[in-house]
């Protein structure tokens, strides 16, 4: 369901704006583990509200575990929050889903028990998903204006900074192709 995060973008286009405003951001979950491919020329197959749109149309590709295809029997345990458990960011199969486990900390409790147990701060998980190649394409992606500071970082990762917005956000483009 995150894939609807990103609006439709099709080869050529130029300049289209990256993300779905109808999808706030913070419902762009990833699952650590599995590696996939966005094919942002293809519908989403689920609609903001969570309904299913289209059961025979998606764009997430090459869903892999460990280099391996999945399978429709494969079966994961996914840890997440009560939030996200329950359904919440309209994603009806967490709300069906069994609960294996349950825990009475919070999450912010999780993470700094952590953190004083030795956990590491700049441990990121590995990127699992990339954005599948439209030729000739690109989007434009909007932040605030303290991203400035990560500006070499954001050029590593390909995004250009083009300037500030009409909303005092800053415009980067991503070459999509």
């Amino acid at each position: 369901q995150a894939a609807g995060a990103f609006n439709t973008i099709r080869a050529g286009d130029r300049d289209a704006p990256l993300l779905n405003p109808d999808i706030p951001t913070y419902h762009f979950d990833i699952l650590e583990g599995l590696t996939y491919v966005f094919d942002l020329s293809a519908a989403p197959r689920f609609a903001p509200d969570g309904t299913a749109a289209d059961d025979t149309i998606g764009r997430v590709r090459d869903l892999r575990y460990n280099g391996r295809p999945i399978a429709e029997t494969d079966e994961f345990a996914v840890v997440t929050t009560s939030y996200r458990a329950g359904g919440g960011g309209a994603i009806a199969a967490a709300a069906n889903a069994p609960v294996i486990a349950t825990s009475a900390q919070t999450m912010p409790e999780i993470i700094a028990e952590r953190y004083r147990n030795g956990g590491h701060t700049d441990r990121r998980p590995p990127s699992g998903w990339r954005i599948a190649p439209l030729p000739g394409a690109t989007a434009i992606y909007e932040t605030g204006p303290r991203g400035r500071a990560y500006r070499e970082t954001a050029e590593r990762l390909g995004l250009i900074l083009v300037g500030p917005g009409e909303t005092g956000f800053d415009r980067y483009r991503l070459n999509l192709s």
